[in-house]
């Protein structure tokens, strides 16, 4: 972070400096006292079951020589105080103040499914040529991203910051914190129906992306989306990327994935090159034109590209491989909706050895609306009919539905299981699986399918 006096803090914020403390330079923001670092700023969050004003003191003995807090505190050494009214938006007008010092671009995305693995492919091509930061772990809502803002340190060139919703109004809140300079989506799909209650309303949240962008400044979108292929800039600039369109200004073709990976062509004004990626699906064909295609912009070779393509390397539990005895695990198990699901299932299949037996291990899909079993009963069909996976194994209550869907779409019933807990899954897996066996293993956050994952690598089937 770049260093900010407490004496602005303290204006920027409308804050009053308790007990006329002498003014310090803050050099990084928190909001968990066990980050706290030397010269941090913490900022004192009150939350449903903890309360950040009961560990002022631990964050100033970590370092911290500043406090945002919401009431009258007792002085701590030298530490200085900063009461302000509300925490939240102090910090909030905080990052705004912090964004506006910034000479940076900045890429903002979003998407219904795709989003962290297209910011990892960003921030892995952006970093062949330029001091790259990105949003770490899940920090993509309102706390999260004023922390990413903050982030960014004096030699920083670029950053890439992922922002997530499931309501409307809260993506517009984020971009008047960040203003991106670019913004994209992924997709439009039906996460957090439940919610928004339909994909119009989704679409419309998602597109809250663009609010601050102005004419100099750019969108990206997926143009074979039909939500997104209508996005129209009068006020900023549209580029769209896909499959197999030539009128598109970046477009993939020849697409082939399999165990070892993606091998397609990418055309960009004219000028076409083969692109390689170790990671199969061809919704991850759409998540490296996102990277290409800024790498591009940002005037990097397409050696460049293709090496940062190459260095890729996932986020926790985002299709994280792993060879367990023999048997090959895609744990992509962070999250679930249908259209991610349906990408995971055809990893699965392209990772299907002949002599080996594809098992796929999924568990419910949650913020999917009313329409839920729908949804669900679609992927068990989907399964069924691609006669690739060998194996369904269902874990939770919703996921009965994909069982139902996939014996109703003829799925011979001996290879149809469906489980109510992850402990009985992980149980008849252990009794089941051999070498030379492909495993998949995804649901929604909720479901907590690492476990099996966890289960398997202590067992000794």
């Amino acid at each position: 972070m770049r260093p900010i006096n407490t004496e602005e803090i303290a204006q920027v914020t409308g804050g009053k400096v308790l007990y006329n403390q002498k003014p310090t330079k803050v050099k990084s923001v928190c909001i968990n006292s066990r980050e706290a670092k030397e010269g941090a700023l913490f900022v004192a969050i009150k939350g449903s079951r903890v309360d950040g004003h009961d560990y002022i003191l631990d964050a100033i003995k970590r370092g911290a020589v500043a406090v945002l807090v919401e009431k009258e505190v007792e002085p701590v050494g030298d530490a200085v105080l900063i009461l302000v009214k509300d925490n939240y938006a102090a910090l909030q007008a905080l990052t705004r103040y912090y964004r506006k010092k910034l000479e940076i671009p900045i890429i903002a995305l979003t998407g219904s499914s795709g989003k962290t693995t297209t910011k990892d492919i960003i921030y892995s091509v952006l970093r062949q040529k330029y001091k790259v930061h990105r949003t770490m772990g899940n920090q993509n809502n309102d706390l999260g991203v004023p922390l990413t803002i903050f982030g960014i340190e004096e030699d920083t060139e670029i950053a890439v910051v992922e922002m997530g919703m499931d309501h409307l109004g809260e993506i517009s809140h984020l971009v008047h914190m960040a203003y991106p300079d670019i913004s994209i989506i992924t997709n439009i799909g039906v996460t957090h129906m439940e919610n928004l209650k339909s994909q119009e309303n989704i679409f419309k949240a998602k597109c809250e992306i663009f609010e601050t962008l102005t004419k100099d400044q750019m969108a990206i979108v997926n143009g074979d989306d039909p939500y997104l292929s209508t996005v129209k800039g009068e006020q900023f600039n549209v580029v769209q990327i896909g499959l197999n369109k030539k009128d598109f200004p970046l477009f993939a073709h020849d697409i082939k994935s399999n165990s070892s990976g993606l091998e397609f062509t990418v055309c960009y004004n004219g000028e076409c090159k083969k692109i390689q990626f170790k990671f199969p699906g061809i919704h991850n064909v759409y998540n490296c034109l996102f990277g290409i295609y800024l790498g591009l912009h940002f005037n990097l070779t397409f050696d460049e590209i293709q090496k940062g393509l190459m260095e890729y390397f996932p986020s926790n539990n985002r299709m994280d491989i792993r060879n367990i005895k023999g048997v090959k695990i895609i744990n992509d198990s962070y999250n679930a909706n249908p259209d991610a699901m349906k990408a995971a299932l055809g990893v699965l299949m392209d990772f299907k050895k002949d002599k080996g037996r594809a098992f796929a291990v999924i568990g419910d899909m949650f913020e999917i609306g009313e329409e839920s079993r729908t949804y669900h009963l679609e992927i068990g069909s989907f399964i069924a009919k691609s006669n690739k996976v060998d194996y369904l194994v269902a874990v939770g209550c919703l996921a009965k539905d994909y069982y139902n869907g996939a014996l109703k779409n003829g799925m011979d019933p001996d290879f149809v299981y469906y489980f109510e807990n992850k402990a009985q899954a992980a149980q008849f897996l252990q009794k089941n699986i051999k070498s030379e066996d492909v495993l998949l293993l995804k649901g929604s956050r909720g479901m907590f399918m690492e476990e099996i994952l966890e289960t398997l690598e202590r067992s000794s089937f």
